[in-house]
């Protein structure tokens, strides 16, 4: 017998879905994918080891449930799988904080929510549960922050996500114009013109799902597969292990070897030994392009530490994709395959990363979600939801005041921890530090991006075009690089 949901669909049967690449090495990204989902070799579910947002969310409902011995309460949550490994002082912390008990929030206001004392704990007033159930929940929506100049003038507007991935003095284009972030101020940003030649765009992810690291080691796989069919027996080979490895059609197997074809001009197809790097100069600014399949966490966090190593006070602009770093610098620069190379160098690597993020706003700006979470701030009152810059501006104010204060103060430890792990997949992306630092490395300088550099070149320029339609020049421009590899 068949279950059906309330519109009649069935809610037990087998999911289907489309993948639908934009890009030959699209392409070739999503054979593997389709490859992995056949064979169910996906992601693993990954739950975050006690939460302390969560945690006090959970805490402040038990408190209204009844009053609770904390021992009693310490063993009822240690029950629950993500919190088996949370330590009695972690749990001892997080009640602190509900009680009003830190060093910079004390009992008064809305701060002192359950009253702590004798080894028990309890609500603190009845209006706390009505806050409380108007608030409950985990997820916290991104917001979108105006931009503006520093006469007022209004430029357009970004979400929240895209000025945390900004590195520290990294321009953007806003109405046409160069700008990087000068300061943020409640639910805006204050930005000033950016000058130099090194001045470039970001990538706008919008709403492209990230490749993960179990997925990038499928595609990794299939371009092992391809190389060594490739070093073989050329095209035909890879069109005949294409279609009997991977089932794939003709016509998909023959675009892809079309597409090697053409890559295969400019460099070996990239796998993950040797890492290969490849180097194109125009004039003062070269890019190089280091070939990562990662997934784009592990490429975000590898991006922002090479950069920083490398710039020793210079300006080095760093992008990203799931396949790819991109650094931006001065040719007069000089970097070489040893430098690039030691920018790997495991030792103090996750500190530096560390270091990096704390010079820009995604700890502050993931600050606001997990004071939300872990009920410091409000989504919502009796007279409606809060607004966008009150929330923007509390949370800023509140994570910078605890920073100074109190840095140890529980939500401020889970908003680092929830951007190393989640955002940056800091431990996957120091292991692929280490693995590249123990290969041999290899630039090739290029007169133009090789056709696997094409997405992230493109993405990496798509704002500056200066065109009456710029996804058409963007198009020429692709069109253009990818037949002069023929």
């Amino acid at each position: 017998m068949q279950r059906l949901g309330r519109s009649g669909h069935r809610v037990d049967g087998v999911a289907q879905g489309a993948l639908v690449p934009l890009s030959l090495p699209d392409l070739v990204e999503c054979v593997a994918l389709r490859e992995a989902a056949r064979a169910g070799h996906l992601d693993a579910l990954r739950i975050p080891s006690a939460p302390l947002d969560v945690l006090a969310q959970v805490l402040l409902g038990m408190s209204i449930e009844q009053e609770w011995k904390c021992k009693e309460a310490f063993d009822l949550v240690k029950r629950a799988g993500p919190y088996l490994d949370l330590s009695r002082e972690d749990f001892d912390e997080v009640l602190r904080y509900l009680a009003g008990q830190g060093k910079v929030l004390g009992p008064y206001g809305t701060y002192g929510k359950i009253v702590l004392e004798n080894g028990r704990f309890h609500v603190a007033k009845g209006k706390t549960a009505r806050n409380y159930y108007m608030n409950l929940g985990v997820i916290s929506s991104d917001v979108e922050m105006k931009v503006v100049s520093g006469r007022n003038r209004m430029l357009g507007a970004v979400e929240e996500s895209f000025i945390t991935s900004l590195q520290p003095n990294e321009a953007f284009i806003m109405g046409g114009k160069a700008v990087r972030v000068k300061q943020i101020h409640q639910n805006t940003a204050v930005v000033e013109p950016a000058q130099g030649e090194n001045v470039k765009t970001p990538r706008w992810m919008g709403n492209k799902m990230a490749l993960t690291t179990q997925l990038a080691h499928e595609e990794l796989r299939l371009r092992r597969e391809l190389r060594a069919a490739w070093q073989h027996g050329g095209a035909e080979a890879c069109i005949t292990m294409l279609k009997s490895v991977y089932n794939v059609g003709a016509n998909v197997a023959g675009r892809i070897a079309g597409f090697l074809a053409h890559h295969t001009k400019a460099l070996p197809v990239p796998t993950d030994s040797p890492v290969l790097a490849e180097r194109v100069t125009t004039g003062r600014s070269m890019l190089v392009l280091v070939h990562v399949v990662g997934g784009r966490a592990v490429n975000r966090s590898l991006a922002w530490v090479s950069a920083a190593r490398i710039a020793q006070g210079q300006s080095v602009v760093a992008n990203f994709d799931d396949h790819s770093f991109l650094l931006a610098l001065d040719a007069r620069m000089n970097l070489t395959a040893g430098a690039l190379h030691e920018s790997f160098n495991p030792a103090n690597w996750l500190t530096d990363l560390r270091a990096t993020l704390s010079t820009t706003e995604t700890l502050g700006t993931s600050f606001r979600r997990i004071a939300e979470i872990g009920q410091l701030l409000p989504r919502r009152t009796p007279r409606g939801d809060v607004p966008v810059r009150t929330a923007t501006w509390n949370g800023s104010l509140l994570y910078k005041t605890l920073l100074e204060h109190e840095p140890d103060h529980p939500l401020v430890r889970e908003a680092v921890r929830e951007v190393l792990e989640d955002q940056c997949d800091a431990p996957r992306a120091f292991a692929e530090a280490q693995r590249i630092y123990s290969q041999p490395l290899e630039i090739y300088d290029l007169p133009r991006p090789s056709p696997f550099a094409l997405p992230l070149f493109t993405a990496f320029n798509r704002e500056v075009l200066l065109a009456s339609d710029p996804e058409r020049a963007l198009d020429d421009l692709v069109a253009r690089i990818y037949a002069e590899w023929s």
